[in-house]
């Protein structure tokens, strides 16, 4: 009988390290995957400051042309005023059409 003891001893103290190796290494992961979500969220910080500097460099380029192109249409429906009318009419009727179409599917 004092063999089985002992046996069911050994047996309790095997889980009890297993399962405190165990506790161990989910802890161990956990803190692992910690350092990795915030070392990928920095990354993706660093990458979103990036985006955003080069797309106000590229509306700092852009603005300039895009103001010429507004004063240039600005003169032409100033100086064609009928011809204004109906590009603009044309347009609406385009777009309208496009919208027909999109909404039949």
């Amino acid at each position: 009988m004092d063999t089985m003891n002992r046996f069911d001893s050994n047996i309790g103290d095997t889980l009890q390290d297993q399962l405190a190796s165990l506790a161990s290494e989910v802890a161990s992961l956990k803190k692992s995957l910690r350092k990795q979500g915030r070392s990928a969220y920095k990354d993706a910080l660093h990458v979103s400051e990036d985006a955003t500097d080069w797309l106000r460099e590229q509306a700092a380029y852009a603005l300039p042309e895009i103001r010429r192109g507004a004063h240039q249409l600005q003169r032409a429906a100033k100086n064609n005023p009928t011809a204004t009318v109906g590009i603009a009419a044309a347009g609406f009727f385009v777009v309208g059409m496009a919208l027909a179409f999109m909404k039949r599917r």
